[in-house]
Order: C-alpha cells, then structure tokens, then sequence
C-alpha cells in the first residue's frame, strides 16, 4: 500500500461505499487523509488469505510468486481453461472448501478468486 503525502490537511476520515462489477458486491474503502499523508484501506480477502491464493496459484502455473498481483488476470498469468480449474480445485483442497460452480466460473482476477474464497471460508465458519 503506498501513500501519498497531504502535509497541509487535518485529520478526518471518509467511508465510501463502492460497488465492484466483476465482484458484484460492495466494497467499503476508507480513506484517512492527515498530516502524514493518505492511507486507503479496503475490505476485501484479508491478507494471509491473499498470500495462500497467490502462492497456490504461483505453484500450479510454475511462476514466481511476486508476479501474481490482485489485479492480475489468469489468463495474463499465463492460465488456459484447465489451468483455471486445477487452481479452483488445488484452492479448495487448500483451503478444505466448496466452491460454487457458477461463482467459480465468474472468477477472473486473483482478487476476485481470494475475495470469493474469503467470503466461503467465513461463511463455513460461521
């Protein structure tokens, strides 16, 4: 997360709500702007959650690690269709869960599948 430095601005927070197409779901996204600059966090997979996702999917297309980023797109990552079904099956081993097939077939970003998985793994435990 970066930030970009405001030195001139108070305190104060700003809650926005934001709606996510390939997600289909809201995101809340805080921005907190102050003497020591901007800070925006967002309400998505937690971050252990993320690191599993990338490192499961880093091992399944034999690439390294640091190049699966949130936004990155399977098929720039290099995965076909079957590619794609051996991540969401090697996810569900991971991660002891069942996927839902149509949700698992909308999937297209590597935060779209952590996000998914998150929202499975919370459910099941509640």
């Amino acid at each position: 997360m970066g930030s970009i430095v405001i030195s001139t601005c108070s305190w104060f927070k700003v809650k926005v709500y934001v709606y996510h197409v390939l997600c289909a779901k809201f995101f809340n996204v805080s921005f907190v702007l102050g003497d020591i600059g901007l800070r925006l966090s967002y309400c998505g997979a937690d971050a252990e959650t993320f690191q599993v996702v990338s490192a499961v999917i880093a091992e399944q297309l034999a690439i390294d690690v640091n190049d699966v980023r949130a936004e990155s797109k399977f098929t720039d990552l290099g995965a076909d269709s079957l590619d794609t079904v051996e991540i969401m099956m090697a996810l569900e081993e991971k991660f002891d869960i069942q996927l839902d097939e149509d949700n698992a077939e909308q999937i297209v970003t590597v935060q779209h599948a952590a996000d998914l998985i998150q929202d499975v793994v919370t459910a099941k435990k509640a």
